[in-house]
């Protein structure tokens, strides 16, 4: 890794304006070969501002437990008490992690100094504030980029004086001066308040909300039973004219001419609105449908389609459709909900029905109910060699699925379960194998509407939290594969000794974790489990219910 240290002056009088702390700013630039140690260590030497640049792929900074400990470092307020990462936009899981651990971040270097002033502002430190430096005319200015050190782990020095020196590479270094240059000379403009050219409309607050749930009277072969219900409030609602009542549609995609508005409910009562809408047949509505009207029309006779007057229309919402920014497959939010929970194009591509969250479920169901049978079947010398036997084949298939479960079963071993469900395996088994497994498809997709337009930060918090489950369940189940295809593969003998006993135990209390959870130490509640990632992914399918101002009503055709 490259540590550079910038000292920033001022031509003038830089006392007058800024603490000296905040003069020097360490530059940590992470490499791919670095490692955690590396980074920790040097950070623990730090006395001042520090801005980690991270590479644009790689290990560091991938994982929950190196924002834990970077929340940690800061809280303890020992060393560096600014720390900001310098995140690749191409680098989602990790824009994400940091918003959940707090920690300052941002996706260039000129915003990271931008935040760097803000913090300091925010808390005071600064003696005047930026419209104010801008006022006396201080100019930033970097003095030079004094000295850069090249750190290993092996020789980390205790303390930064005793680092050897290197030679200044033009290239590299030459683009982080040109950068701080012109982020601090242009960080105090960038603060000052600014004015639109036109008064801006304020977005509307929400008045209630309409969510997708679950029945239950589920379908194997179908998505029948999931999506198929509706719940919606409204928080205060005027009581309608006489003769006149509310009408709550919903709406298929913008543009989708084929499905026509379904009628959820009609009302004429005042105050708080709370409604429930179950679909006769089970149908999945979120495969269908992704938005609300409330509009107010004739009470008698019943409409059978909602008023095209904007004038009528007095509340809706929209799960967001918006394409993500540089996404090859131009996924939105909505398509990432509707790929979890309604309907997936991999999965319809493999005459498989439904979302990614409802096979994951199933499917860590079954491998749950193998392993715990597996542990019974167990008997020292009595065992059923046999039933644990097929067991471990079913385990390993539902695993590994339909494409390569023959790499951890013995030659010609029959294939025992479901076709369909069996078809995709819960893991991946090769790097970027095409399809998924199921986990790491719903990793994909929850992790893209956390950055994908419109997302709220409940739903980003959220995709935070499933994914650290996820990687935990990926873990256990690896260590369930390994076990599985050791079992599997030996004689009635050897299955019959003891050892395999405790092989059998901790496959039983893997699955069981996976599927329904497990306690964890950083939240201190007891989280975990397709369960509960089902239950949460479910929370998705939620869209927020807003007023329709007269203004906005007739401005929207």
């Amino acid at each position: 890794m490259i540590l550079d240290n910038a000292h920033l002056v001022d031509d003038k009088n830089m006392d007058s304006v800024v603490p000296e702390r905040i003069r020097s700013v360490s530059l940590l630039q992470v490499e791919g070969q670095d490692s955690w140690r590396e980074i920790l260590t040097i950070l623990q030497q730090q006395d001042q501002p520090v801005l980690i640049l991270l590479p644009a792929s790689g290990d560091i900074f991938r994982q929950a437990e190196h924002f834990l400990v970077l929340r940690s470092l800061l809280d303890k307020k020992k060393h560096a008490h600014f720390i900001c990462l310098v995140i690749p936009s191409q680098r989602t899981h990790e824009a994400i992690l940091a918003t959940h651990y707090k920690i300052e971040h941002a996706a260039s270097l000129d915003d990271a100094l931008q935040t760097l002033v803000h913090f300091y502002q925010r808390n005071n430190t600064l003696i005047h504030s930026p419209s104010q430096m801008k006022k006396t005319k201080i100019s930033w200015i970097t003095e030079r980029l004094s000295t850069t050190k090249k750190y290993t782990y092996q020789d980390a020095p205790s303390v930064p004086s005793t680092a050897r020196k290197r030679t200044y590479v033009v290239g590299r270094g030459v683009t982080i001066v040109l950068l701080l240059i012109a982020s601090l000379i242009f960080v105090p403009l960038l603060l000052m308040p600014t004015y639109a050219a036109h008064p801006q409309s304020t977005p509307t607050t929400p008045s209630g909300t309409l969510t997708f749930t679950s029945s239950g009277q589920f379908d194997p072969g179908t998505t029948r039973g999931y999506n198929d219900m509706i719940t919606m409030s409204l928080r205060s609602v005027p009581a309608p004219p006489t003769g006149m009542s509310y009408d709550v549609w919903l709406l298929p995609d913008p543009g989708d001419d084929t499905t026509p508005p379904l009628l959820l409910h009609s009302f004429q009562t005042a105050g708080p609105v709370h409604l429930t809408y179950s679909s006769p047949n089970h149908t999945n509505l979120l495969a269908s449908y992704s938005g609300v009207r409330v509009t107010i029309q004739k009470g008698n006779p019943t409409p059978d389609t909602p008023s095209q007057n904007p004038a009528d229309w007095r509340w809706q919402g929209f799960i967001p459709n918006t394409p993500t920014p540089g996404d090859a497959h131009q996924y939105s939010l909505l398509s990432h909900v509707r790929h979890l929970l309604a309907r997936d194009p991999t999965l319809q591509a493999n005459n498989i029905p439904g979302g990614l969250a409802i096979w994951l479920t199933r499917n860590v169901a079954k491998v749950e109910e193998w392993a715990s049978a597996a542990q019974g079947d167990w008997n020292g010398a009595k065992t059923n060699t046999s039933q644990i036997h097929n067991h471990m084949l079913r385990i390993l298939e539902y695993l590994d699925g339909a494409f390569y479960y023959t790499r951890d079963v013995p030659a010609g071993s029959p294939w025992l379960v479901d076709p369909q469900a069996g078809k995709i395996g819960l893991l991946n088994s090769v790097p970027n194998q095409n399809p998924p497994g199921f986990l790491a498809h719903v990793d994909i997709h929850q992790t893209g509407l956390a950055g994908a337009p419109g997302h709220t930060a409940q739903q980003k918090h959220l995709a935070i939290l499933i994914d650290n489950v996820i990687m935990k369940m990926r873990t256990d189940l690896l260590q369930v594969r390994t076990d599985a295809a050791k079992i599997v593969k030996m004689n009635p003998q050897q299955l019959k000794q003891q050892g395999n006993a405790t092989l059998l135990n901790e496959m039983a209390t893997l699955t069981t974790e996976v599927k329904s959870g497990w306690f964890d130490p950083a939240t201190g509640e007891n989280i975990g489990g397709v369960l509960w990632i089902t239950s949460r992914l479910q929370q998705l399918a939620t869209m927020p219910v807003s007023p329709l101002s007269p203004t906005k009503r007739t401005s929207v055709s």
